[in-house]
């Protein structure tokens, strides 16, 4: 059989929907759970407030070690011309 659209073909509607909590506990028993949420992040629980806010605004960004595998920074050599103006140029942005 070749290639091409075909009946059946493809991903299955929904597949890409993640469950959600609601998904299997009432509205009200959810909204007492994110009533203590709050409670306990606005208490000082910061693994709490940390999984409140990636819920709301998503995960933040994860750094990239640039360094080599001892973990040491990443090390340009730059013309001296260059170094410089680039060293003029962070003391200017740190003003």
């Amino acid at each position: 059989m070749k290639g091409g659209k075909r009946e059946g073909a493809g991903r299955k509607k929904g597949s890409f929907t993640k469950p959600q909590i609601s998904d299997f506990v009432s509205e009200k028993k959810t909204n007492k759970l994110i009533e203590v949420a709050m409670q306990l992040a606005l208490a000082g629980n910061t693994a709490m407030l940390i999984w409140i806010l990636e819920h709301l605004f998503g995960k933040a960004p994860q750094n990239i070690n640039m360094g080599s595998q001892d973990n040491n920074p990443m090390v340009i050599d730059l013309p001296p011309d260059v170094k410089t103006k680039l060293d003029k140029f962070l003391i200017t942005i740190k003003k």
